[in-house]
């Protein structure tokens, strides 16, 4: 086996105040080190050879993903730097077996956090 690439790149806004996806960001990475996907990656993940051949280079991918979150910190009027008045935001990770997502929270919490769009991201519907 080779080296791993990353092949999906999904990413979500989430209001901590609502639990809900305010907005998405995804796309499928063109893999370089290992252009055909192995039988064992495609059952364990679902993402087909057509959906990473159609998907784009991991830096346009990075490129875009910037372009997301800057116009998120528009739009929200969030900041990702702590030193800068005003709402925040921060990166988490989450994952359902191997399926990813880059989590971008913003808004303010009390106690544990509870967050019902987890459940969705876990069980979308088909």
């Amino acid at each position: 086996m080779g080296r791993q690439e990353i092949i999906e790149f999904p990413a979500v806004l989430l209001d901590l105040a609502s639990g809900k996806i305010v907005s998405e960001f995804h796309h499928y990475v063109m893999p370089i080190e290992q252009p055909v996907l192995s039988e064992f990656c495609t059952n364990l993940t679902g993402i087909t050879q057509s959906q990473v051949e159609n998907g784009v280079p991991l830096g346009t991918c990075l490129g875009l993903f910037t372009s997301w979150i800057r116009s998120l910190s528009d739009q929200y009027q969030i900041s990702f730097n702590t030193d800068v008045p005003g709402k925040h935001a921060a990166f988490a990770t989450w994952s359902a077996t191997v399926k990813k997502v880059i989590m971008v929270l913003y808004g303010h919490t009390v106690g544990p956090l509870r967050v019902p769009a987890l459940d969705v991201l876990a069980n979308p519907a088909e």
